[in-house]
Order: structure tokens, then sequence, then C-alpha cells
């Protein structure tokens, strides 16, 4: 009885999925082209294989976000111009695919932020800091945090532990007593910020994504 209700309703459903994945990827397309325009790539690029364009056009369907459209349209371009060395694979797709908007945000802020310091080996996230310059709440940062520590964009680096936080802080007190200037130090009442490095793959990913 309930049998053709529920095949119209699935066929309905099949039909709406189908629309959105092909609005997104027109979305997308757009954005391609405006992207190798920019970068006088029209009409020339090295086709991606087959074993990564289906995954790859089946993982940007689903994506809504402009950001993320964006970064999807930009992988596209970095992977089928033939003078850029970037050489796309499945890892990038599947990360691409599990990011957030604040993940891409926050991975390309640390990769910025690590090559216009200079700092290769890691990056420090304040987090009361962080909140308030993207506007967000500290538990927002850290699933964001997470979740691209899980995917390898992101890796500790330099983790203190406690008691070698209070060792530094007591070395500081008796340099800055000294009158040196040349310690970074903390003060007793202020918590360590958390380190971290972007990883390689993070780092081919963000600009395949972002250049």
């Amino acid at each position: 009885m309930c049998g053709p209700s529920v095949s119209e309703f699935a066929g309905m459903a099949g039909d709406w999925a189908a629309y959105i994945r092909m609005k997104n990827l027109c979305m997308i397309y757009d954005k391609v082209q405006d992207l190798q325009s920019a970068r006088s790539t029209l009409g020339k690029h090295t086709p991606i294989p087959t074993r990564l364009a289906i995954p790859l056009l089946q993982a940007a369907s689903n994506e809504d976000n402009e950001e993320l459209q964006e970064m999807w349209a930009s992988l596209i371009v970095s992977a089928t111009d033939p003078e850029n060395k970037f050489k796309l694979q499945k890892v990038h797709i599947g990360i691409l695919a599990q990011a957030e908007p604040l993940d891409a945000m926050l991975l390309k802020r640390m990769f910025i932020n690590s090559v216009s310091t200079g700092s290769d080996i890691s990056i420090s996230i304040h987090l009361p800091t962080t909140t308030r310059m993207l506007e967000v709440s500290e538990d927002e940062v850290r699933y964001s945090l997470e979740n691209l520590l899980r995917l390898g964009c992101i890796a500790y680096a330099n983790v203190i532990r406690p008691k070698q936080i209070d060792d530094a802080i007591e070395t500081a007190k008796k340099y800055r007593s000294s009158g040196s200037e040349d310690l970074v130090y903390l003060l007793p009442n202020q918590s360590p910020p958390m380190t971290y490095r972007v990883t390689n793959i993070g780092r081919q990913l963000i600009k395949a994504c972002c250049g």
C-alpha cells in the first residue's frame, strides 16, 4: 500500500539531491573559469586522471559553502595547470571533503603566519585572542584544531609540560631581574598558547587551494 508513495518520495529526494549537487558543481565551474582567466590558463590544462576526477567531482558537488567552493575551484585549477608542479592525490580530496569553513580559515591563517614570520617550525594559537579575531567560541576553535590534527594538516610542536612551564617562568624572572631583555617569558597569570606546526600535506593543500 505504501510502496508507490515511498518510491515516489525516494525519487523526489534523489532528484532534489541531484539538483543541489549539479547547482554546486556549476558554481564551482564558474569559479574555475574565473581563476583560469585570471591566471591566463584558460583553455590550457592537463586532464585529471579518471581515478581522481570522479571522487573529486563527487566530493565537490556536496559543498555549498562559498569559501570551500572557492578552494575546490582553486584545487582543480592547480591540478590542471600544466605549469604548476602540484600533483593531485586522493588525500587532498579526502581532506578538503572533510574540512569545515573554520578549519580552512584557521589553516590558511596558520600557514600565512608561518610564512610571514619565517617560522616553519611552530605557530602559537592563543584561544582568547583567536576567538575574538574570528568571532567564534573557544569550543569551535578547539573542535577545528582537533579536526585539522585528525586530518593531518597540523601537528603538535614543542609541547611544554607543566613543570617545564614553571621552570621557564622562574628562569624568566631571574633573567628579568638581571635586566636582560633577550628572553620571551610567560607571566605567572598567563596561560601558555597552544603550539602547532603546519605539516607538509597541510602546506601543499593551502598552496593548491589558495594559491
